[in-house]
């Protein structure tokens, strides 16, 4: 919301003159604590960091988000993902990255308690790219000891960072390096990245399941089979990667293995949905080899 005193776009107007007229190295904005507001106010500080190529850089920008990142302030990290260079830092944001948000206030009728229902959806990015929250590219935690002494660990991260070879996108990096055809490097780049701290809160094994399916439903076979095995490497103890495994075997005619991997997955998952998933699709390969 604006201040008493000053607007957003007052107050955002006077940062970007003092980036334009000073040796300003970095741009910090913290968010960690913003529950929300008029997320119409979002567009000067958008806007504003799109025009600055001083700070609209990796490395330069930064975007500090947390648990109590929420509501219109979620909408404005999603506008600093699609429209920035922003480096997130932190936690993972309190909110669904497409949500459903403002509300309408309800009486119930037998007992005449209030409610608030929410009512408008808000969808800021593709649904493909929904998830339950915007992970940082950079994740920090912050101990109650930190706390307690007045440390800022996160702060300290963006102040500090010195590192040019971060992502702001891992799953593009990994996708520029199979479209090339690299396929030993992406997956000792996936390795690393699946096993390296700051990506903590990555989900990568969705993200190249989506991945390996993308490629499947385009009869992309070759390439399909190769994401699906990387995410059993990758994710060797997930009944869900071994199952996708087994249905791209399967539709690639490779009974016989999809059999061995649908078999992985129930004795991963004996009791679980994908489980009952795996033993529902070798019964429907008995039957086919029935007939």
């Amino acid at each position: 919301m604006d201040d008493n005193e000053e607007t957003i776009d007052a107050f955002y107007k006077k940062v970007f003159e003092f980036i334009d007229q000073n040796d300003v190295d970095k741009l910090v904005i913290d968010v960690r604590l913003n529950g929300g507001g008029n997320n119409y106010k979002n567009k000067p500080v958008i806007t504003g960091i799109i025009e600055s190529k001083k700070i609209n850089k990796p490395g330069k920008l930064f975007v500090i988000i947390g648990r109590r990142t929420f509501s219109a302030c979620q909408n404005l990290v999603n506008e600093f993902s699609n429209y920035t260079n922003a480096l997130f830092v932190g936690e993972p944001t309190a909110e669904n990255i497409n949500f459903y948000g403002d509300n309408h206030r309800v009486e119930l009728p037998k007992t005449g308690i209030s409610v608030f229902l929410s009512f408008a959806w808000w969808q800021d990015k593709p649904q493909w790219e929904n998830a339950d929250w915007m992970a940082p590219q950079l994740a920090v935690d912050m101990s109650f000891d930190d706390y307690k002494t007045n440390k800022d660990p996160v702060l300290d991260a963006c102040i500090g960072f010195s590192d040019k070879d971060v992502l702001l996108d891992p799953m593009a990096r990994l996708k520029e390096l199979f479209m090339a055809g690299k396929y030993n490097d992406v997956e000792t780049e996936a390795q690393k990245m699946v096993n390296d701290p700051k990506y903590r809160y990555m989900n990568f094994e969705t993200k190249i399941n989506d991945a390996g399916y993308n490629l499947l439903n385009q009869k992309q076979m070759e390439g399909a089979l190769f994401i699906f095995q990387l995410n059993t490497r990758l994710f060797p103890k997930s009944a869900n990667a071994w199952d996708s495994f087994a249905e791209a075997n399967w539709k690639a005619k490779k009974t016989d293995k999809a059999i061995v991997y649908y078999n992985k997955a129930i004795e991963l998952d004996p009791h679980g949905v994908t489980g009952d998933n795996a033993r529902n699709m070798l019964k429907k390969i008995e039957a086919e080899k029935a007939n």
